[in-house]
């Protein structure tokens, strides 16, 4: 039941009239709280230093954390040097600056923000030391190099990046990048690097529910970045284990092949990079799980696989010619570590065998046929690169051999590197090694070494 009364009426319009005017919301309204913004209790700085060639870059990136030590966004970052005949700065972002080394000497960069500082120190060397080519890398996840530019993926706390950098030394540019985290949420990585002429490939791993991949491309003197294989979350994920550069064609190692609209047998997939087109090159002879690139040339692709009786396989694959024609070089019992690449030269295909990282034997098996023969033996090998007279491996932690092809014992070349299990911190060309070494946490530098 409800009552009325003229004053009841009365205190009702009181209140409208009330309401519809400015002044007398406020005095009404409840006060709003406002948004507080947390207060910079400490500054990072990463890398936390860093050693640079005259003429050479690095960059740096500022963050400011909380009292519980959780980032604060959008905070603005002023850096300066103390010494700017020894390392200029220019800033490139808010939170971001570019140290470029002018004289010989060392410098403090001083990040502040939010009302707090923090310094890291650069030292600057003589055009490189002269062997550094790029410095300053967080986290390197794989290095490529032609006759021209050295190429690598460099990942931090938010982006993953393939940069280039000259060989001869010069400030490294991006020629992709991409935040670590997708607009879904999901965590984003990029793997190996692989060159067809003017482009560099490399393939975008999204790894939620599942994982799936994508391959891109970049032309390699910057520009336009363009999709070679979408991923596809509707579908059942395409799984690459493995993929090398032959020629004018990728060669990949699948699961899920129907992806590429090939039989759902298919072990290995050949993409024609001139024409977009995918076919089928080894179906339903190996277990779908068990197939690994071990290593490629100029012409062909060598890969290993396990066929359903549980012996090993080792064949040779031409990838212009009849794919589905691959050469058999070896059919055993023995085990292969599985996530190791090999080498290949004139003469040999080199591979590491065993049951277990504790007891490995690096092999030697001949192009032109008979029995694999075994070079050394010992704990676990990180991959393999051979220049005709030397192969040359790396063991944990952080440490390169040199081994003659005829066998014997390895000798070290060089410690403190950064070698990711597919040998993704070391490539050569003729001359020389370029190695990631890892100068302190978060800087780690890429090298030229003389074989």
């Amino acid at each position: 039941m409800y009552f009325h009364s003229n004053r009841a009426r009365s205190a009702q319009v009181a209140l409208g009239l009330l309401i519809g005017s400015g002044a007398a919301v406020g005095l009404l309204a409840a006060p709003r709280a406002e948004a507080q913004t947390p207060r910079v209790f400490r500054v990072e700085v990463t890398p936390n230093g860093g050693t640079v060639g005259v003429g050479q870059t690095l960059e740096f990136t500022g963050r400011a954390l909380d009292r519980a030590g959780t980032v604060i966004p959008n905070v603005v970052f002023t850096f300066a040097s103390n010494r700017t005949a020894i390392a200029g700065v220019t800033q490139l972002s808010p939170d971001r600056v570019r140290v470029t080394g002018v004289g010989t000497g060392t410098a403090s960069i001083t990040a502040r923000g939010g009302g707090t500082t923090a310094r890291v120190t650069v030292t600057v060397v003589p055009d490189g030391g002269p062997n550094v080519i790029a410095a300053g890398i967080i986290q390197l996840n794989h290095i490529l190099v032609d006759g021209d530019f050295i190429y690598w993926v460099d990942t931090d706390a938010r982006t993953n990046r393939v940069r280039r950098a000259p060989l001869t030394g010069g400030p490294a540019v991006d020629l992709v990048t991409e935040p670590r985290t997708d607009r879904r949420g999901v965590g984003v990585a990029f793997l190996q690097l692989q060159q067809i002429g003017n482009d560099i490939f490399y393939v975008r791993q999204a790894s939620g529910f599942q994982l799936h991949y994508a391959i891109r491309a970049v032309p390699r003197t910057g520009g336009p970045m363009r999709e070679v294989l979408l991923e596809d979350i509707s579908v059942e994920p395409l799984l690459l284990t493995g993929w090398r550069a032959v020629g004018r064609f990728l060669v990949v190692v699948v699961q899920n092949p129907v992806r590429l609209n090939l039989s759902a047998e298919t072990r290995v997939a050949v993409l024609d990079t001139t024409t977009g087109i995918w076919k089928s090159a080894i179906t339903g002879r190996w277990v779908s799980t068990r197939a690994v690139i071990l290593a490629a040339n100029a012409s062909q692709v060598f890969i290993r696989g396990i066929t359903p009786t549980g012996q090993t396989e080792i064949v040779s694959l031409d990838p212009a010619g009849d794919t589905n024609s691959a050469n058999t070089l070896f059919t055993g019992d023995f085990t292969e570590r599985a996530s190791q690449p090999g080498a290949v030269d004139a003469a040999n295909l080199y591979f590491w065998s065993g049951v277990s990282d504790a007891s490995l034997s690096l092999r030697a098996l001949p192009l032109a046929g008979g029995a694999a023969r075994t070079l050394t033996t010992g704990t676990v090998g990180f991959g393999v690169l051979s220049d005709g007279t030397n192969l040359f491996f790396a063991r944990d932690p952080g440490v390169l051999f040199r081994l003659p092809v005829a066998g014997g014992t390895p000798t070290e070349v060089r410690r403190n590197l950064v070698i990711a299990p597919l040998l993704g911190g070391i490539a050569a060309d003729a001359a020389n090694f370029y190695l990631g070494i890892a100068a302190a946490r978060n800087n780690i530098s890429i090298n030229r070494v003389p074989r």
